[in-house]
């Protein structure tokens, strides 16, 4: 008699693996993303609210326990048009069906179901993105409020971490997920190897940053571990920004820095100063001083050159510029010089005798539009 250890079940249907429970689907999709594709703690964060607000939209809507097959074109559709009653932007709607998308790929690729049904759901057009842009003043005055901390630890803890985002062009993960190890202070590199996508890149940074840098370090390893310890003993972990031995700087004591900083610099009201605006003026400030377009691409980490695009404002101010270039009215530079009376005195009769004056001097001009454009520039710049 022959006894067979491994027997081979037979492959489960379309039908029955149709009917898994949708929940458990997203949940094994969300482990693939973490584990398997890479994704960053964000990404993985902001799929699974996203993911999971669509399980409590299927509750209200009476799916007392969704499954797979529920998962399909209609469903979704009624889910987007809820996200447009509610008033949300086209942007939006795209960043909440990205997670939807993927999840359909994952539930595609693996046969739970034949195709992608959140494919077929048409999407509506982009709006315009809200551009964050922080400029070289503000940046500046950013630089300057290091310098007004408490204390010399503070100055140089802000005036490093500034420097990285500014610099560096790093994102706020990036930038937080440094190790001691990562910084090269010969060299002058910063080696970013959590980056988007668990893409590592090695970033190239000025003496500036350099200097700030090493100040830090020199400031770090004198922080004493405990109470009754000396200064310079080992620390119990090897990140770059610390507050003590033994915790690192999280997201939300780098936005209470750059709040703080913000305040100093007396630029608390401007909401466009954040982590990322700073990536932003980092990319276009590399333009504006000559760098190609493929070295700020690898400058940033980013996989295509559309996305590097998208970061540069300077094609805004070129517009900007442009749109000068249209006006009809001559600018003042461009128009005859000629003696001109600017201010009027306020004894009786002065006025009428400068007016003739003005009116004598005016007399040879046979252009009559460029006389009367002299006057009316004439008369603002009285005012």
């Amino acid at each position: 008699m022959t006894v067979e250890l491994f027997s081979q079940a037979p492959a489960p249907s379309q039908a029955v693996l149709s009917q898994a429970i949708l929940s458990q689907a997203i949940e094994t999709y969300l482990a693939h993303i973490r584990h398997n594709m890479g994704h960053s703690p964000r990404t993985c964060a902001t799929y699974a609210s996203w993911l999971r607000n669509f399980q409590g939209w299927l509750a209200a809507e009476g799916y007392a326990a969704p499954t797979v097959a529920d998962f399909n074109a209609l469903t979704l559709n009624r889910y987007l048009h809820s996200h447009s009653q509610a008033g949300k932007r086209p942007r939006t709607i795209h960043s909440i069906f990205n997670p939807l998308r993927g999840l359909g790929v994952y539930l595609a690729e693996t046969g739970i179901l034949p195709s992608n049904p959140a494919l077929l759901v048409k999407l509506p057009k982009k709006d315009a993105a809200i551009r964050r842009v922080v400029t070289r003043d503000e940046a500046v005055a950013l630089l300057d409020a290091c310098e007004c901390q408490s204390c010399n630890h503070d100055v140089a803890l802000a005036r490093a971490l500034l420097n990285v985002c500014i610099y560096g062009g790093l994102r706020r993960q990036e930038m937080l997920d440094l190790k001691t190890g990562d910084v090269d202070l010969e060299d002058g590199s910063i080696l970013v190897r959590s980056g988007k996508g668990a893409k590592s890149r090695k970033v190239f940074v000025c003496e500036q940053c350099v200097t700030a840098l090493r100040e830090w370090r020199t400031f770090r390893e004198r922080m004493p571990q405990r109470k009754g310890e000396r200064q310079g003993t080992p620390f119990a972990h090897d990140w770059l920004w610390a507050w003590n031995w033994q915790k690192r700087i999280s997201a939300e004591g780098a936005a209470g820095i750059l709040t703080t900083l913000k305040a100093i610099a007396g630029l608390r009201t401007h909401t466009d100063i954040t982590f990322h605006s700073l990536r932003h003026f980092a990319a276009t400030n590399l333009m504006r001083s000559g760098a190609d377009l493929r070295s700020v691409q690898s400058f940033l980490g980013h996989s295509s050159i559309a996305v590097t695009a998208a970061y540069l404002h300077t094609d805004e101010e070129r517009l900007r510029q442009v749109a000068q270039l249209g006006a009809i009215m001559p600018r003042a530079a461009e128009l005859p010089q000629t003696p001109r009376i600017t201010t009027y005195s306020a004894a009786p009769g002065a006025m009428t005798q400068q007016r003739q004056a003005q009116a004598v001097s005016e007399k040879g001009d046979a252009d009559r539009t460029t006389l009367r454009l002299r006057r009316h520039l004439s008369a603002r710049a009285g005012r």
